[in-house]
């Protein structure tokens, strides 16, 4: 018989520690990009969101300047209704930063045709101003047996007048329209001359 070898495996000793494993390689897991990206667009809307809710840059005063007969209560009130609730639920149509001064321009210049130009501007952090201009009367547009109404410098009627017992503005007759608030007599460049035609003869006159 063949004498068996027997195979032994080294093994080294270290001293005060065992020998070292070879270290298995480690799967990471990895967020994608678009998810974080998404995270930090989400954080960075949420938070923008709750500086634009900060009371101290939120409207709460409307000074209205520029009215002659109009009460300047009407067009805050109508500011204040523009300025109620939020865009998308979400974000408050009161912020200073965000507040809608056209829309509120546009109301007030819709419903009184009387105001000839409306602005709205920033004041404070808090209040904003409404710079309302009224229109001037020039002339009147009456009716045979009827009603007049006011003409501003462009032949825009804006409001009903009374009858006059003198010559207190130059009177336009009835036309084939009916003297009616909100439209204009005539268009504006003919308007005009028939005004310096008027305002010439008038100086003839004299």
């Amino acid at each position: 018989m063949k004498p068996r070898r027997e195979f032994r495996t080294s093994s080294r000793i270290f001293e005060g520690r065992a020998a070292p494993r070879r270290p298995e390689r480690q799967r990471l897991w990895r967020i994608p990009r678009y998810v974080v990206l998404g995270f930090y667009v989400l954080a960075t809307s949420a938070l923008l969101i709750g500086f634009l809710w900060i009371p101290q840059i939120r409207i709460t005063s409307i000074v209205v300047q520029g009215t002659r007969i109009e009460d300047p209560k009407e067009f805050e009130a109508i500011a204040r209704e523009q300025l109620e609730g939020a865009y998308w639920y979400v974000v408050p149509r009161n912020s200073i930063f965000l507040y809608p001064a056209q829309r509120i321009a546009h109301e007030i210049e819709s419903r009184y045709p009387r105001v000839r130009a409306a602005k709205v501007g920033y004041r404070t952090a808090t209040s904003i101003h409404l710079d309302v201009r009224e229109r001037i009367s020039a002339a009147l547009w009456c009716a045979e047996l009827g009603p007049c109404v006011f003409l501003d410098s462009a032949g825009f009627a804006f409001a009903r007048a009374p009858r006059f017992s003198g010559p207190v503005f130059f009177e336009f007759g009835s036309t084939s329209t009916p003297p009616t608030v909100g439209i204009p007599i005539l268009s504006l460049g003919e308007f005009e001359e028939f005004m310096r035609f008027e305002k010439d003869l008038a100086g003839l006159l004299m």
